[in-house]
């Protein structure tokens, strides 16, 4: 008896983009940086558009958001996590459906080079922790087929004593501006000790060419 499995086209990309991406690594520094410099006084026009990021009546969890890009008719004042933009979409959308930029991401030059090399995007923002914000220990898209893969750039007070990013029980070395592919799909939790703690979260399609891109902008190269 033989064994088939019936892959769309696009099933098939997916795998050989997963595949791919499992070669290189779950923690992927690029050669891709973001202008830290220039993003602090970008983001100076925004200080106060900062929103709590999925906030909760039973708990303090000091965490805050700015939405780089969102749904059809969003503003910078709707919250940037799925759950709330399911909620106002009143229907099931996903990472991509979030591929309208924000006045902030017009604003903010500095993040264009970045989100040019990756596009088109979805659903993608700024979270800053202060001190003793946090995310659970969670996973991304356990699916196999999953929507979107994740770009990550830490900010702002990532480094060394001032926050956490622990990945499948394993604290990452963090430096800051440069940007880095992180296999999210395995568990993932963070803490900040200090107050301003800036990281830029991008959701990219998976996809062969993502995969390449990934592949071409890679630190460590034979």
């Amino acid at each position: 008896m033989s064994l088939s499995l019936d892959l769309s086209p696009q099933h098939l990309e997916q795998l050989l983009a997963e595949t791919q991406l499992l070669v290189l690594g779950n923690v992927i520094p690029l050669n891709l940086f973001v202008d830290l410099g220039q993003l602090e006084s970008e983001l100076q026009t925004y200080r106060d558009a900062w929103i709590p990021y999925l906030p909760r009546a039973d708990r303090v969890n000091d965490r805050q958001g700015l939405a780089l890009f969102g749904l059809p008719g969003d503003t910078i004042r709707d919250g940037v996590s799925l759950p709330e933009g399911r909620q106002r979409a009143k229907k099931m959308v996903d990472e991509l459906d979030f591929n309208k930029p924000t006045e902030i991401y017009e604003h903010c030059k500095s993040l264009h080079g970045l989100f040019d090399y990756f596009g088109p995007v979805g659903r993608s923002f700024l979270v800053k922790c202060n001190q003793g914000g946090w995310f659970y220990p969670h996973r991304d898209h356990p699916q196999l087929f999953r929507p979107s893969m994740r770009i990550i750039v830490f900010c702002k007070n990532s480094k060394g004593s001032q926050y956490d990013f622990i990945l499948d029980d394993r604290k990452l070395d963090i430096e800051e501006g440069r940007a880095y592919y992180i296999n999210t799909r395995l568990v993932h939790r963070t803490i900040s000790y200090t107050p301003d703690s800036i990281h830029l979260i991008m959701n990219i399609p998976v996809s062969l060419e993502n995969a390449s891109r990934v592949l071409r902008a890679l630190q460590f190269k034979h």
